[in-house]
């Protein structure tokens, strides 16, 4: 096939939505591909699924053929499943081999193009990848490209893409050169290590934002953070005899980071151990918990000597109770501006849209605390955004999404526009959408309702998400 047939054919297969495969399985709408494969949303057995397509007379159908039926035979909770596979005749067009697989919302790659992870999150993403990794070389299966594409989330399951699986020694084609290939493979030469060097590449592509240079000198990993440098560093070694195995990055993963008494310690004399607790050794520097009980303050005799600073102690009394004080009046006065503004949590656990009549509050009690009355210029109906937990489980910190709603004389929300749409078009399309369903009672002035603005702002954390009702100039 030449460049100029395949990139015909791929158009072509973009255009396919609505089509149904053998009868059986449907062309819902395309979800990505290249000139050489298509992919579409599709159903198996009544629930969502990807169906990959790729010419059936293709000079690397039959190996990746094979590649689908040695998946089939997989079964890892952080693998995706290869579910069918099959011919099409499709009409007039030409014919195509396809593979049904576990359909996967999010992929790593869409991720890190718009922040890097942070450290945790890194640990979060390798350990299911090592597990599956693990896996398939224990069966002696290569997975051949490791990439942040092909890291996947299926609900709340990371998941390693199985379409590319071959055995230890095969040669399996591919579309292009990879970036993420380990320098052999150019040579024709396959294995397990050449996994290792893929992963390594990664790694530091998702914890810096961008590819390491062409050579994977492992000097660059110097720039992450422990125990990623020295991961990536192992994993990025020309030698591929030298590289790191799976069991090596787990064991470097698990191995307790350095805390600051262990840096303190440097500068210390070394405390020789005990011989006989070398198996499991437990020194000063890898205790972080308190111990159970509190260590007693030292006792004062109370002797002649004491007198002495009786007077002293009665002055820092005196200050104490006066900041104590100042402290109380100016709670009492943050919590009355407070008065025009609505915090309600929700938990990570509440991941459906939620909708529940709230009053603004617009008034203080007799203590100076914010109370809720249900009033004129208040809110009547709220409406949460809908998180995938998959999605919550990439936020780092915060993120923090403000709009302005637009409210007519019937209290219901007539427009709403991004004030501040955050670092990812995900959470600010959900918040717009939970904000055009909220309604407010309208603001009587002269006994004529009127319209009004509000400011909803979302903030959305892994523990839950929070929303900060403010009503605008007028309102």
């Amino acid at each position: 096939m030449t460049p100029a047939q395949a990139l015909s054919n791929s158009i072509a297969w973009q255009q396919w939505d609505g089509r149904i495969v053998n009868a059986a399985f449907p062309l819902v709408h395309y979800l990505g591909g290249s000139a050489h494969s298509a992919v579409y949303l599709t159903t198996f057995d009544g629930a969502k699924a990807a169906i990959k397509l790729i010419p059936a007379d293709a000079p690397y159908t039959s190996a990746q053929t094979e590649s689908w039926k040695l998946a089939q035979q997989l079964s890892h909770p952080h693998l995706v499943r290869v579910l069918d596979t099959g011919l099409w005749h499709a009409d007039e067009e030409q014919d195509m081999r396809f593979a049904i697989m576990e359909y996967c919302e999010e992929s790593l790659a869409r991720v890190i193009r718009e922040r890097t992870l942070t450290s945790d999150e890194a640990r979060n993403m390798l350990g299911p990848c090592l597990a599956a990794l693990k896996y398939l070389h224990g069966r002696g299966i290569v997975h051949g490209q490791i990439k942040p594409a092909h890291i996947l989330a299926s609900g709340d399951q990371l998941k390693l893409s199985s379409d590319t699986v071959h055995r230890n020694g095969e040669l399996h084609p591919s579309a292009a050169v990879s970036p993420y290939d380990a320098p052999e493979r150019t040579g024709g030469t396959i294995s397990l290590s050449g996994d290792m060097w893929s992963l390594g590449v990664t790694i530091f592509e998702a914890l810096s934002g961008h590819l390491p240079p062409a050579e994977g000198s492992s000097k660059v990993a110097a720039k992450l953070s422990p125990p990623f440098e020295e991961i990536v560093a192992g994993c990025l070694t020309r030698d591929r005899e030298r590289r790191l195995s799976v069991s090596a990055v787990r064991g470097l993963l698990d191995r307790p980071a350095k805390n600051a008494a262990e840096i303190k310690s440097v500068t210390q004399p070394a405390v020789k151990p005990n011989t006989s607790t070398l198996e499991k050794p437990v020194t000063s520097t890898t205790r972080t918990a308190p111990t159970s009980k509190p260590v007693p303050p030292p006792v004062v005799k109370s002797d002649s000597t004491t007198h002495a600073w009786s007077r002293p102690t009665f002055l820092v009394m005196a200050v104490i109770v006066f900041l104590v004080l100042a402290i109380g009046i100016g709670l009492r006065l943050t919590r009355s501006k407070a008065k025009t503004e609505v915090s309600v949590p929700v938990t990570a656990q509440k991941t459906k849209a939620s909708a529940r009549p709230v009053a603004a509050a617009v008034g203080s009690d007799v203590n100076g605390n914010a109370a809720i009355k249900t009033v004129s210029g208040s809110v009547l109906h709220q409406v949460m955004p809908d998180i995938k937990s998959s999605a919550r489980n990439t936020i780092n910190g915060t993120v923090k999404v403000r709009i302005k709603v637009a409210v007519g004389t019937d209290g219901k929300v007539s427009h709403a526009t991004l004030s501040t749409r955050g670092p990812s078009t995900y959470f600010a399309k959900q918040s717009l959408e939970a904000a055009r369903r909220w309604s407010f009672a309208a603001p009587i002035r002269d006994g004529v309702p009127q319209a009004s603005e509000w400011t909803l702002r979302f903030e959305f954390r892994r523990g839950g998400t929070q929303v900060k009702v403010q009503p605008m100039p007028g309102a």
